[in-house]
């Protein structure tokens, strides 16, 4: 089984708490805050091009679900 990653946004404390203590005991599962700050496009440093259609693809599925629900899941396998 391949490990899952909850990314709770940061206005979730109550829930980030409530997985924490939900999958303490699950090896497989890990739960972090959202550490992400401001709109990520602003930034002046280049980036390859093969690595931006896919992992911009990733970052608004994530987005869609933390405003959504108030976290994101991550299933962490060949692709982490």
């Amino acid at each position: 089984m391949d490990p899952l990653l909850f990314i709770v946004s940061r206005d979730e404390r109550d829930l980030h708490v409530y997985l924490t203590k939900e999958f303490r005991r699950d090896e497989h599962i890990q739960i972090i805050v959202d550490r992400r700050l401001g709109d990520r496009r602003h930034r002046i440093e280049a980036r390859a091009s093969d690595q931006r259609r896919g992992a911009r693809r990733r970052a608004l599925t994530m987005d869609r679900q933390m405003r959504s629900v108030g976290f994101a899941l991550v299933r962490r396998g060949d692709d982490a």
